[in-house]
């Protein structure tokens, strides 16, 4: 909030009368703000990845942190009763390692 305010604060021109323009400098950022909400394809991004990111496909990343996690006995039990319900093939074994993110970007940009 302290960074918007002095962002908005550096936009300001005239000094005459700070209020009106800084309440202008506000309603065109909500405008800039809607119109990327109502159509994040306007949004120019740079098509790179970010760092530790992966991509599952449809447009959803996940994004670090990221932990390597060793499943337990019991975990693993209900990981490959789920898995034979979905028609699922993994490697049969005494252990099972994933990997948990933190996050996921959405298509629509939020970060969950």
């Amino acid at each position: 909030m302290e960074q918007t305010i002095g962002n908005l604060g550096e936009e300001i021109w005239l000094h005459a009368d700070p209020y009106a323009n800084l309440s202008q400098r506000v309603i065109e950022r909500a405008c800039v703000n809607a119109l990327y909400a109502l159509a994040p394809d306007l949004l120019h991004t740079t098509g790179k990845l970010p760092a530790g990111a992966y991509d599952i496909g449809e447009k959803y990343l996940l994004l670090g942190p990221r932990e390597h996690h060793q499943m337990d006995a019991t975990t693993l039990g209900a990981f490959q009763i789920f898995s034979d319900m979905h028609n699922w093939r993994i490697k049969n074994g005494d252990s099972l390692s994933v990997n948990r993110f933190a996050r996921l970007l959405l298509p629509n940009g939020q970060i969950t």
